[in-house]
């Protein structure tokens, strides 16, 4: 045999134990490797998230609910009729427009009341937030006690002017269709804020948690109208910042409060338009409403 190919075997020879040897020292350090904990998304939630204090874990049970736009019956018309310091008219597919006669000071502390007893079913509405841009207060609708986020057939608009008085208000009433729906085990309020830490890119290191609450988010429409109501956790987060999780399936629902407004304020002026109402209540909202898509440069066309 040649020396050249002498060499070469050695050469192959030596690669071989070398990578024999190689394969030995990675195994012989593999369970040192193993003792190393991988941290879990609990351990990474509570190492980033402030205030999970507010979780409680608590298992709960909850179901769809259909609904649909609630038309008004004549007794309900009748207590309309019965409210004080206002014009009201009911415009086609249930909007309820009203004008107040005198300005009503905007007080957060009377907010309550002045909804009781000058709101159809007031009391079934819940405060979400004052929009500055264009000065309206902004409710949503509770059914069986939770609120139904981001809906414009359970919605309550009020107007204020210039110095923070309401002024007039628009309103539409979602009516629950069946209570006999199968109940689900529902994501608790841990799985929740979990699902949204470890799917999405929105909690950042240093985020406190400040409010979740459960309630109701619009999943569909049907083709009669009407609509399948999913139960949703709200995640409030830095105060400002909200996230809705479907508490059955997991998936979230992507919410903008300015977008939502916009469409319902293009939305109600085009019903106000189409209705051919020419009181001075519908006058006078129809024009506020103009004024805000112009003044936002919302595409109201």
């Amino acid at each position: 045999m040649q020396w050249g190919q002498i060499k070469t075997l050695f050469i192959l020879c030596f690669l071989v134990l070398d990578i024999f040897l190689l394969r030995q020292f990675i195994e012989t350090r593999e369970p040192d490797l193993s003792f190393i904990p991988e941290t879990s998304i609990e351990e990474g939630l509570k190492t980033d998230i402030e205030g999970l204090d507010l979780l409680t874990d608590e298992a709960m049970q909850g179901s769809y609910l259909y609904g649909s736009r609630k038309e008004l019956n004549d007794e309900e018309k009748e207590e309309l009729e019965q409210f004080e310091n206002q014009e009201i008219e009911v415009l086609p597919g249930d909007l309820i427009v009203s004008k107040l006669t005198e300005p009503v000071s905007y007080d957060e502390d009377n907010l309550q009341s002045f909804l009781e007893s000058n709101v159809l079913n007031g009391e079934n509405y819940v405060f979400w937030g004052k929009n500055d841009e264009t000065n309206t207060l902004i409710y949503f609708q509770k059914i069986k006690g939770n609120p139904i986020y981001y809906n414009q057939s359970g919605l309550l608009l009020i107007l204020l002017n210039d110095q923070d008085e309401m002024v007039q208000y628009t309103q539409t009433i979602l009516k629950n269709e069946d209570d006999q729906q199968e109940d689900y085990d529902l994501f608790t309020d841990t799985e929740a804020i979990m699902h949204l830490y470890n799917n999405t890119n929105e909690l950042n290191q240093g985020d406190e948690l400040t409010d979740i609450k459960i309630g109701y988010h619009n999943l569909t429409p049907l083709p009669n109208g009407g609509q399948v109501l999913a139960p949703t956790w709200k995640i409030t987060i830095n105060e400002n910042r909200n996230y809705f999780i479907h508490a059955i399936e997991g998936n979230s629902f992507p919410r903008d409060d300015k977008s939502f407004l916009e469409d319902t304020i293009i939305e109600i002026r085009g019903l106000i338009q189409d209705s051919n109402n020419g009181s001075d209540v519908t006058k006078e909202i129809q024009e506020n409403f103009s004024e805000m898509i112009e003044s936002t440069n919302w595409s109201g066309d």
